[in-house]
């Protein structure tokens, strides 16, 4: 297996990751709940420079993927069979020797949408170096960061936002634009503000402390950032309205934790003064919040199994990839999900979705 990001389903019981077999990458779909995976090894994919980022994404009941991108010309370079090996300069800044045409001949890949159920491959993108996929909440959009050319200090990139079927060229966005939180609007900060932009042009300005960790949530019919500081949480909305509550004692949210809508809350995972994980539930009106704490993980002992102090069913679902498999853990009364992929011994990589519950995922036995 890839150790790439894996990609959760918003709404669906369903993870997706990358595997390799004879020397090709390809998708494979665990639904968590029925205990089974899907191999589509007639599918090729690649990561491009996503391979520890997110080549791959969900978008509707869609995976957004990247495939093999055709060559230029005649002068680019044909796929490898083995690793290419290339001396590069240093410290500080790393630069890809032979440039960028060479680099793009063995790196480049083409955003292609992947129907599980027919099994259909629908490249909706010209060869692109891509670093980054991110998918709208609505599933009909995507951001893209792709490369931009070269720099003075290496590669320069941009960030798009496209139509998942294709139809449109892509959008340019700002730096560090990204989706607001269950709405197809982007937002990036600029000038102690952050910019909101829906798709049908509409567009607000609200301020946000410098520095401070934000979100965008929708509250009624306007925006409203959600910005944390060290003791507490701020809400701006773009009518003026601005609040304030403070955080439980010793909670934190983490740098480049994402949140979710619930019910009319905003979710997000959090940490407790020792270190504990929790989740942060925020009502928007009135404004407070308040934090709920996990157990210590939960050790599988028997397929197919319950824990022991009301957490839900524990289940061992087959890989195929030798003896490997994952556990999967669903706890209702916690907020945040959480996966860790091993081999029997120490967890190797650890990751993250918001969930309406907590889904704890295992990879053991083989080597991943």
């Amino acid at each position: 297996m890839l150790a790439a990001t894996l990609a959760w389903h918003p709404e669906q019981p369903l993870v997706a990751g990358l595997a390799v077999r004879r020397r090709c990458a390809y998708p494979w779909i665990a639904n968590y709940r029925l205990a089974t995976v899907a191999h589509h090894e007639n599918v090729r994919v690649v990561t491009s420079l996503a391979g520890q980022g997110s080549p791959i994404a969900w978008a509707g009941d869609r995976l957004v993927v990247l495939v093999p991108g055709e060559p230029a010309d005649d002068e680019a370079p044909a796929s490898l069979a083995a690793p290419a090996i290339y001396e590069a300069s240093g410290p500080g800044e790393v630069t890809f020797s032979p440039g960028l045409r060479e680099l793009e001949g063995l790196a480049a890949a083409r955003v292609a949408t992947f129907d599980p159920g027919t099994e259909r491959l629908t490249p909706v993108s010209p060869p692109l170096l891509v670093r980054q996929l991110s998918p709208a909440p609505g599933g009909n959009h995507l951001i893209v960061e792709a490369s931009a050319g070269e720099g003075p200090g290496g590669l320069l990139w941009r960030l798009g936002c496209m139509e998942v079927t294709g139809r449109a060229r892509m959008r340019p966005l700002a730096e560090g634009a990204r989706w607001a939180v269950d709405s197809d609007a982007t937002a990036w900060c600029e000038d102690d503000k952050v910019r909101v932009a829906d798709l049908t042009g509409d567009r607000w300005s609200i301020p946000v402390r410098p520095d401070s960790p934000w979100w965008v949530v929708w509250h009624g019919d306007e925006p409203a950032v959600l910005s944390s500081h060290e003791i507490g949480l701020q809400m701006h909305t773009a009518s003026g309205d601005r609040r304030e509550t403070s955080l439980p004692e010793g909670t934190r949210i983490p740098a480049g934790a994402r949140g979710r809508m619930s019910d009319g809350r905003f979710l997000i995972g959090c940490r407790g003064a020792d270190g504990e994980v929790g989740s942060l539930a925020v009502d928007l009106d009135p404004f407070k919040a308040r934090a709920r704490w996990a157990r210590d993980d939960v050790a599988p002992s028997a397929k197919n199994r319950s824990t022991a102090g009301g957490a839900g069913p524990i289940v061992d679902i087959p890989t195929g990839f030798g003896n490997a498999q994952l556990t999967h853990s669903f706890q209702e009364q916690f907020g945040k999900g959480d996966f860790a992929l091993g081999s029997g011994g120490p967890d190797r990589r650890r990751g993250t979705r918001p969930g309406p519950a907590a889904d704890f995922l295992r990879l053991s036995g083989g080597d991943p």
